[in-house]
C-alpha cells in the first residue's frame, strides 16, 4: 500500500521515473504474492485433514508453506530462524496438512521457548537416514525442559505452559499424527539446546 501511495504522490507531481515504477510495482508483487501464500497456508491449516490422501511432496514446499506463516513473528520479536541447507529435490509421502500441522506446533513451542531467552535462535536442520527416512530437526536457545518431566511431555494435558497459553494436546496429537505415519517425534536427550526430532519415510 506505501508503493502505491508513493507511486501515486510521483504521478501527480509528474515526478515518477520508469526506474521508480518498476521497482514500486515489483514491491506490491512481491508483497500480494507473499499474502496469497500465507492465506493459502491458513486455509490449509484451518481445513478437515482426517480423509486427506496420502501423497508425494517435496520437503520443501513443506517448509516453505510454515516459513510464511512464520517468518514476520520471529522478525517481529527479533528471533534469528535458520533453515539449514538441505537437499531441495527431497520427498514424503504424507497427508501434507497433517504434517504441516505438526510442524507449526514444534515451531510454535519453539518460539514460546525463546522469546523470553537473552540469546533467541530457533534452527531447523533436514538430513536423510538409512531405510529411506528424513529426519527434520527442530532445535531452540530456550532454558530447556528439566530432564524430571522429558518422560512425559508427550502426554496427554501435560503442560508447562501457562493455563491460558496452552492445553498440553499439542505434542500428543503431533506424535498421534507422526505414528499414523509410520514415523516418529520425539526429543533428543542429553543435548545442550531443546531438539524435537521428526522422522518420517520418504516412500
Amino acid at each position: 500500500m506505501g508503493s502505491a501511495e508513493i507511486t501515486v504522490r510521483k504521478i501527480q507531481k509528474g515526478t515518477l521515473t520508469n526506474q521508480e515504477c518498476l521497482d514500486f510495482a515489483l514491491k506490491v508483487k512481491n508483497t500480494t504474492g507473499r499474502i496469497a501464500r500465507i492465506v493459502g497456508a491458513l486455509r490449509s491449516l484451518a481445513r478437515k485433514d482426517f480423509d486427506d490422501p496420502f501423497i508425494r511432496i517435496k520437503v520443501d514446499d513443506l517448509i516453505q508453506s510454515v516459513m510464511d506463516l512464520v517468518t514476520e513473528k520471529m522478525e517481529t520479536n527479533q528471533i534469528q530462524f535458520i533453515v539449514e541447507k538441505y537437499p531441495r529435490e527431497l520427498e514424503i509421502y504424507c497427508r501434507p496438512i497433517q504434517i504441516e500441522h505438526v510442524l507449526m506446533n514444534l515451531i510454535n513451542n519453539a518460539f514460546d521457548a525463546v522469546r523470553e531467552a537473552e540469546k533467541r535462535v530457533i534452527r531447523v536442520e533436514i538430513k536423510t537416514l538409512p531405510k529411506n527416512m528424513i529426519q527434520i530437526i527442530v532445535e531452540d536457545s530456550g532454558p530447556g525442559i528439566p530432564p524430571e518431566i522429558q518422560d512425559r511431555i508427550m502426554d496427554p494435558f501435560f503442560t508447562t505452559k501457562d493455563v491460558r497459553q496452552g492445553t498440553g494436546l499439542g505434542l500428543s496429537i503431533s506424535a498421534a499424527i507422526v505414528n499414523d505415519h509410520n514415523g516418529r517425534l520425539y526429543l533428543a536427550k542429553n543435548q545442550p539446546q531443546t531438539q524435537f526430532i521428526l522422522e518420517l519415510p520418504n516412500n
